[in-house]
């Protein structure tokens, strides 16, 4: 089930990027006070500046001295990033390092999220406005979505996976682990994605994926106002 949190929690963001940035204004805006975003830690050798957003950056080696795991949860904002060759590797392997440390991760279900009954999610699964979550779908951890996403019932999403936007997942689908679908990519009823796949922008998958699979959309050529199909404007009303 979607757990709905009853407290303010105060929460420790791993990362400085646009996607941290969106996760403080999600975390402290949408949630009805449940969440206050206490700092921001990246690896020392990535502090850019001591503070962002109002914000302070916190070396992560020693997080556990100043925010310590039993009084702070956290929450990894980091994108699609590939690492030992897997899609989302970056995510994960910080993901471990935060478990590893001792910190529960949170996951975010915007207020104006639809989610269907009996929703199982993982930890650190992000969902915000307008996304749609069929019944019975199970995510597992560490599963990112941006806006306007739709996943059908009974479909099971693996972890380390990345929706970006306008993607729909048919019905009764398996998504493998380190997957990415990129902007208005779709899929067929009851389709298996394997893990680590990438589905370019607006691919549809109408057939099960291997492994490691990449589908690019096919290259739109440009074309100018002398062709046949171009000229039928010149004369429009």
């Amino acid at each position: 089930m979607v757990e709905r949190q009853t407290q303010t929690k105060q929460v420790v963001i791993f990362g400085t990027g646009k996607f941290a940035r969106y996760a403080i204004s999600c975390f402290e805006r949408d949630s009805g006070g449940q969440l206050e975003v206490a700092a921001l830690t990246v690896t020392d050798d990535s502090i850019e500046k001591p503070r962002m957003w109002g914000k302070l950056v916190t070396p992560f080696e020693d997080l556990e001295k100043t925010f310590p795991p039993d009084r702070y949860v956290m929450f990894v904002a980091v994108g699609p990033a590939r690492k030992d060759g897997k899609l989302n590797g970056l995510r994960a392997h910080f993901y471990s390092q935060c478990k590893e440390k001792g910190y529960k991760l949170i996951s975010y279900v915007h207020p104006r999220a639809e989610m269907g009954a009996e929703t199982i999610l993982g930890d650190n699964v992000f969902i915000p406005a307008l996304n749609n979550i069929d019944h019975f779908v199970h995510i597992g951890n560490n599963v990112i979505f941006w806006a306007k996403n739709h996943i059908g019932h009974e479909t099971v999403v693996g972890p380390d996976v990345f929706f970006s936007t306008g993607v729909t997942v048919s019905g009764s689908c398996k998504i493998g682990p380190n997957c990415y679908f990129g902007v208005n990519s779709c899929t067929a009823d009851g389709i298996v994605v394997g893990s680590n796949s990438f589905i370019g922008m607006g691919v549809p998958i109408t057939k099960d994926t291997e492994p490691g699979s990449v589908y690019k959309p096919a290259a739109i050529e440009p074309k100018d106002y002398k062709t046949p199909e171009m000229r039928r404007f010149e004369s429009s009303t």
